[in-house]
């Protein structure tokens, strides 16, 4: 999951080194106009080692949790929604069929992909791409049986799991207030 995401850390090495203003990281180059900033530094590390560790967790959360637990705490967590009229039942079934979807979304990616006419420009490519998975989408939701969906209840989590955030949330201020010293 790392591994894709190579392209955004790329691009927030590029913006937070180059273009954070302050001190320059070596003053004894030749032109320290174009050297990275200290400042840059600290926050793109800070902000590239943050989403590794989301992803690492997510990655965790997914391989430990099975799909039943998940949409029922995803059900859980979206109950206050309700007060302010947004459906609970709603946002978990619209989020068991995309999960129900998407392993055959992404094989069909892959089919149109790699039946693309090269002797068109990229941007047309694109589009043409784009158009024929959509409208091969659509003629699959529409043409897929209806099935039942059925969500779990569960019931609160214990009050220890409700503390993790709170843990978080102490070592990420924690972690902040080091920076400062």
């Amino acid at each position: 999951m790392l591994r894709r995401l190579r392209w955004l850390f790329l691009s927030l090495i590029i913006f937070y080194f180059w273009f954070t203003p302050g001190d320059p990281l070596s003053e004894y180059a030749g032109d320290a106009v174009w050297m990275p900033s200290v400042a840059g530094v600290k926050e793109g590390l800070l902000r590239i080692f943050s989403l590794c560790i989301i992803v690492l967790f997510v990655n965790v959360l997914l391989s430990t949790t099975s799909k039943e637990q998940l949409l029922g705490a995803i059900h859980w967590l979206a109950g206050p929604l309700g007060r302010v009229g947004v459906s609970p039942d709603r946002i978990a079934v619209r989020m068991v069929l995309v999960i129900e979807a998407l392993a055959g979304v992404q094989e069909l990616v892959r089919h149109v992909v790699s039946r693309r006419d090269q002797n068109l420009s990229p941007l047309r490519q694109a589009g043409f791409i784009a158009g024929d998975i959509l409208q091969q989408v659509l003629v699959r939701a529409d043409s897929g049986p209806c099935v039942e969906i059925k969500l779990p209840r569960l019931n609160r989590p214990p009050p220890r799991q409700c503390m993790y955030p709170v843990l978080l949330t102490l070592l990420f201020l924690m972690a902040q207030s080091l920076d400062r010293i």
